[in-house]
């Protein structure tokens, strides 16, 4: 593809420019495309005028009517300013942002790990201070935030949770809105509140990530 760009005299001149297109074996060498650009002066090829379409694509253009089709999922849609989506709920999943401390494929060595972190935030919390430099554990944003405004963290085993750490590996999360750094809609979704359903279960999941 040749592109020629001329001095615009005024902008009127700016709405005449064209593009033209013509494409050559992807497979050519750079010695093969060379020689036939040689061998084809430009004024005899063949090219095609191209004009970027509404989503401005230039080539490999699509005739389609995809933008009038029910989206899956939509921001609106969540935020309850429209109606139309399949579905009303969508998110990311979850990030702890110390995964060492929150997956283990062992459930027990998960609960230990998880245990001495909340016991180690707790002792901070009675200091009321973080001493990061010679702290033996991951300190996220969020959990920095909890300490600094007084909030209680809690151990509980019940927060171990069946997760899918990376796709079709299975893992164990301890999942809980302190201890994990960002929790988003998972806990509507995946049913992770107590007496709530979990529609994942027939995957046997807790957890998407």
């Amino acid at each position: 593809m040749f592109l020629v760009k001329k001095q615009a005299e005024d902008d009127r001149d700016k709405r005449k420019c064209k593009i033209y297109y013509t494409s050559l074996d992807d497979f050519w060498r750079k010695e093969e495309k060379l020689a036939w650009l040689r061998d084809n002066p430009i004024s005899k090829i063949e090219f095609e005028r191209i004009e970027a379409d509404a989503k401005h694509n230039w080539i490999n253009q699509s005739d389609n009517d995809f933008e009038t089709l029910l989206p899956l999922v939509n921001k609106d849609v969540k935020r309850g300013k429209a109606e139309e989506a399949i579905f009303e709920l969508f998110s990311l999943g979850v990030v702890t942002a110390k995964d060492e401390w929150s997956f283990d494929f062992d459930k027990n060595n998960l609960l230990e790990k998880s245990k001495f972190l909340c016991d180690y935030y707790g002792k901070s919390r009675k200091k009321g201070e973080i001493d990061e430099e010679n702290s033996v554990i991951k300190w996220t944003s969020e959990l920095k935030d909890y300490l600094l405004s007084n909030t209680e963290l809690k151990f509980n085993k019940e927060n171990v949770r069946a997760a899918s750490f990376r796709p079709f590996t299975k893992k164990y999360l301890y999942f809980d809105k302190i201890y994990t750094h960002r929790t988003y809609q998972n806990e509507d979704i995946f049913g992770i509140k107590q007496n709530h359903e979990n529609y994942t279960e027939t995957i046997e999941v807790g957890v998407l990530l």
